[in-house]
């Protein structure tokens, strides 16, 4: 048998965490729970993973040195009992770990057809039950900014964006030589309120529209992490006007300090958060919410659009509670995964995995 923490723990009478702080020394350990720690390590043949044999067992380690790696999590959370036995969970699994012997595994030229077909089948079942990929289409078509969106254009290139009957819209994209213009027609029972302090994090703090894109066409589409080129455009009420954030998480050649994002349970850092002052917003109130156009300068934002390619991107719209003091929910034209709400480097991430297929057209 092997002998983990937690068997000397029990045989202590203490939590593995504390089993585990007392094998190292820990200053918060009293003297007598030390000693009852290490009297029932020795008595039961305790031996750390990074040497553990077991018995009878091979040693699948020996020589080796395995991290455990903990991002977002501060000393002060690292020290919880609760995240000491997660460790040592993970540690007891990778005492398991085992090399497999060297295999040779043959694919016939049938078995490949095999699984093309049923590929295919599956992507004729997804078409049928409507399951098609998501496209945005991203024109030359400059607009006249003033918050009418009486362009004919956009009820033909607008996507939908909905969350329920009450909290839904349409946002279209276009682009000329100058301006990259975004416009939004918003249902929204509490329409266009942000009270936040800080535009650096206004997409936290109550109403505001978002544009997500990555203009490198060479890219890998479902890359985990943002690279250059991806960016993000948020734009919200900000006092008495609106603002227009930009937030770039890699820049070519940076050296500066990067804006770090935090919270007790993640990090986000970005190479470049700017507010955007020559940018053109026009907001106008409806019945149902509000309708918003702005016209953002292609020079602020140092990046050319690679016309005729196709790239990733999303857009969305983010809801406030009443009073415009917080996020409630995000919904995007693509991204389903925007669940979590009140949490800063959850909503500052940007997932381009999850965005939807983009094309440029001149």
């Amino acid at each position: 048998m092997v002998v983990t923490i937690r068997i000397v723990a029990e045989q202590a009478g203490v939590s593995p965490g504390t089993a585990s702080r007392a094998l190292r020394g820990h200053p918060q350990v009293s003297p007598d729970c030390m000693e009852r720690v290490r009297a029932a390590a020795q008595r039961l043949g305790y031996r750390p993973l990074r040497s553990h044999s077991g018995r009878g067992r091979p040693e699948p380690l020996v020589g080796k040195r395995i991290a455990i790696a903990m991002f977002g999590i501060d000393r002060t959370l690292a020290s919880l009992p609760v995240v000491a036995e997660a460790i040592h969970g993970a540690e007891e699994g990778l005492a398991g770990l085992r090399r497999l012997p060297v295999q040779t595994i043959t694919v016939s030229a049938e078995q490949i057809a095999a699984g093309r077909a049923a590929r295919a089948a599956r992507d004729a079942a997804a078409a049928a039950a409507g399951e098609t990929v998501r496209r945005l289409s991203l024109r030359r078509q400059s607009r006249t900014i003033n918050g009418l969106l009486d362009e004919p254009d956009f009820d033909a290139t607008a996507v939908e964006i909905r969350a329920d009957e009450k909290r839904r819209g349409q946002a279209a994209v276009s682009f000329d030589d100058e301006h990259l213009f975004v416009a939004f027609r918003v249902t929204d029972s509490t329409p266009w309120r942000n009270s936040g302090p800080d535009a650096k994090t206004i997409f936290l703090t109550g109403d505001s529209v978002d544009l997500q894109l990555g203009l490198d066409p060479t890219a890998r589409p479902r890359r985990g992490r943002p690279v250059v080129g991806d960016f993000r455009i948020a734009i919200a009420p900000f006092g008495d006007d609106p603002v227009v954030m930009l937030y770039q998480p890699m820049v070519p050649g940076h050296k500066g300090p990067r804006e770090a994002f935090i919270s007790p349970v993640g990090r986000v850092e970005m190479d470049r958060v700017e507010r955007i002052d020559s940018a053109r917003v026009a907001v106008r109130r409806t019945e149902t919410g509000y309708d918003l156009e702005a016209a953002i300068p292609l020079a602020a934002l140092g990046m050319e659009f690679p016309v005729g390619r196709k790239i990733r991107g999303d857009v969305g719209i983010l809801f406030s509670d009443d009073a415009g003091t917080k996020c409630l929910l995000r919904r995007y034209w693509s991204n389903r995964n925007t669940n979590i709400a009140a949490d800063l480097p959850s909503e500052t991430r940007l997932q381009p995995s999850e965005w939807g297929e983009v094309v440029i057209d001149d």
